[in-house]
């Protein structure tokens, strides 16, 4: 309930952190675990309806703040899992993780960033590839017959194939930088 700065929490303030972190089975699971420590007597009120995360955390408080109640003393076995109060109270071992994790997020965005460039530079190659053959092929400098044939359904598979796989790495669209593409 207390801040590193020695300052204590309004209850509402309080109660609304918690209820804005921890999700709804979190919430449930410490409750639980408060209940097996309760002296005999009345229990905690199942809540029910839109604020049952924040009922329960409410009623949570007032039985931690209770001083008529005797609760062991719980500990954070993960320091993740504990929310920020204020800007003064962060833990930086967490926004470091947070930091690394963004970092890979950012790096993997690049590879898959450098393959689309690749690919669309592969497909503008295999575009001017097939017009060259296509006006080859209305030039009649190709080889006549089958060959001429073959050839063709050639660079059309390959083009067409290219075409599934840059079309494949264009579902990743919200990685690409706007922007011109270079293509060496």
């Amino acid at each position: 309930m207390q801040n590193k700065s020695s300052l204590l929490l309004a209850f509402d303030q309080l109660a609304k952190i918690i209820a804005d972190f921890y999700n709804k089975e979190e919430v449930m699971a410490a409750r639980h675990v408060v209940e097996k420590y309760m002296p005999a007597g009345p229990r905690l009120t199942r809540r029910q309806g839109d604020n049952v995360i924040r009922a329960t955390v409410e009623d949570l408080l007032k039985i931690v703040l209770n001083p008529q109640v005797k609760l062991p003393t719980f500990y954070a076995v993960e320091m993740g899992r504990l929310p920020p109060v204020d800007v003064t109270n962060c833990d930086v071992s967490a926004i470091l993780r947070e930091l690394q994790a963004l970092r890979t997020e950012v790096r993997a965005s690049a590879i898959l960033q450098d393959e689309v460039t690749a690919l669309r530079c592969e497909l503008v190659h295999l575009r001017e590839e097939v017009a060259n053959m296509q006006q080859k092929i209305v030039c009649n400098t190709v080889l006549p017959g089958a060959d001429t044939n073959i050839c063709i359904h050639h660079f059309i598979y390959k083009y067409e194939l290219h075409q599934q796989i840059f079309r494949r790495h264009l579902s990743c669209s919200c990685l690409l930088r706007p922007g011109p593409q270079i293509c060496w």
